[in-house]
């Protein structure tokens, strides 16, 4: 049996937007979870983690991370919203959330045995219609974007999900935490790319000192840019395949590596978002 937590960052203001996927076996889990439960006693969301405290559990959920990498993934899935996908008036947020919810729990769970079992433990959001996303994740290609009636028809549950616990916090389920520091970390990638390889120069003594467009640094960018770099620290003396330049911001080119971060874009001229349906 396998078990799998996700979380967003952002899912309905800013510019770049991500979900984030751990999955392991379910006794690789609990061993996480119980060190992530002594590692502090304090639930840890990267939108607080502009202070002292939440930047020091940040490292060490990374440190007890990485000593389990070789028994679970993490699968983070960003995308643009003001990419041509995205950017015209009246489509539907919510929908667009189901649908980028589906691409990456389709693509992560493909990943493993087709045999495995899993258990879904989302974090916990009052919009999400899990029944929905289960169905249509399960739908044959050519029904996806008809109306889903679960009383009408059943597909094969061919990803063998046997249960959606959708009311999760990651006070009781700590390894939810791991998968809101990364989808945090996919986003403020992409949005502090220029600011942030500026800093790198700084830490590095290669500053520019006639360079127009210098950036001041925040109490969020004092504590959250180590982060990152110890993440890209850790891809390369680990090998992990991580680019930080290639998309100007985190992806993996090999998605089959551990750690990946997928940039989402359109798939051709009918991959839209839906448009918001008129209350009549």
């Amino acid at each position: 049996m396998h078990v799998a937590f996700s979380d967003e960052s952002n899912w309905n203001r800013g510019r770049y937007r991500s979900i984030a996927i751990v999955t392991a076996d379910v006794n690789v889990a609990r061993s996480l979870h119980k060190e992530l439960s002594l590692a502090f006693d304090r639930s840890f969301s990267f939108k607080k983690c502009d202070s002292s405290r939440f930047f020091d559990n940040a490292l060490k959920i990374l440190d007890i991370l990485f000593k389990y990498l070789g028994n679970l993934r993490i699968d983070v899935l960003v995308w643009d919203a003001c990419d041509s996908r995205h950017s015209f008036q009246g489509h539907d947020v919510i929908e667009n959330m189901h649908y980028m919810t589906r691409q990456l729990y389709k693509n992560t769970l493909s990943r493993w045995s087709h045999e495995t079992e899993w258990f879904l433990y989302p974090d916990q959001t009052t919009f999400m219609n899990w029944d929905k996303i289960v169905y249509k994740l399960h739908a044959p290609w050519h029904s996806i974007d008809k109306e889903f009636d679960l009383l009408k028809t059943k597909p094969e549950n061919k990803y063998k999900i046997c249960k959606v616990e959708d009311d999760c916090s990651d006070e009781v389920f700590c390894i939810l935490q791991i998968a809101d520091l990364f989808a945090g970390l996919a986003r403020y990638s992409y949005e502090q790319y220029d600011n942030f390889n500026k800093w790198l120069k700084d830490q590095e003594g290669a500053q520019d000192l006639f360079d127009d467009n210098a950036y001041t640094l925040s109490n969020a960018m004092k504590y959250r840019y180590p982060i990152l770099q110890k993440l890209l620290k850790e891809s390369r003396s680990r090998k992990l395949g991580i680019s930080f330049n290639k998309n100007k911001g985190l992806s993996t080119p090999n998605p089959s590596n551990p750690i990946n971060f997928w940039f989402y874009h359109s798939q051709g001229d009918y991959d839209k978002v839906a448009i918001k349906k008129k209350v009549s």
